[in-house]
């Protein structure tokens, strides 16, 4: 047999087995969904570890003014990204007066970006410390 031929069966073979590959992924019910892996967040706090931790938390809802509204972690408020700078104003009082109590910012669930990035700007231009993410949905707590 010529190794035209060999190459054209071994291509042929390969994307069969390609295409039999991604069809079961796609339709398998055990799939992971991709587009929902999340990379490790830094500062995650469990609800264990949250519990551990004991005493006063700050709780900061970085979900939308319609789901705070709706319903949240009793005690939050809300600071998120379309109203940062007007929602950091309304709170600035209790902004102030936090220095060294540790902070939890959740929103919905663990594969939610929001709350990620609150807690990097509380982070870095606010200078706060300790500052978390809540890893896992704030309906638990």
């Amino acid at each position: 047999m010529p190794a035209k031929d060999i190459l054209k069966e071994g291509a042929l073979i390969a994307a069969v087995v390609l295409v039999a590959a991604a069809a079961t992924f796609y339709v398998h019910p055990k799939a992971p969904a991709l587009y929902l892996q999340s990379s490790p967040v830094e500062n995650e706090i469990t609800l264990d570890e949250l519990r551990r931790l004991g005493g006063k938390v700050i709780w900061i809802d970085a979900r939308t003014e319609k789901a705070f509204a709706k319903d949240h972690v009793e005690g939050a408020f809300l600071l998120n990204q379309e109203y940062w700078a007007d929602l950091l104003w309304k709170h600035h009082d209790v902004i102030d007066g936090i220095e060294g109590t540790p902070v939890v910012v959740y929103c919905d669930g663990s594969r939610c970006r929001r709350s990620s990035e609150i807690a990097e700007r509380l982070r870095t231009e606010l200078g706060l410390s300790p500052v978390y993410v809540f890893k896992g949905d704030w309906w638990e707590w």
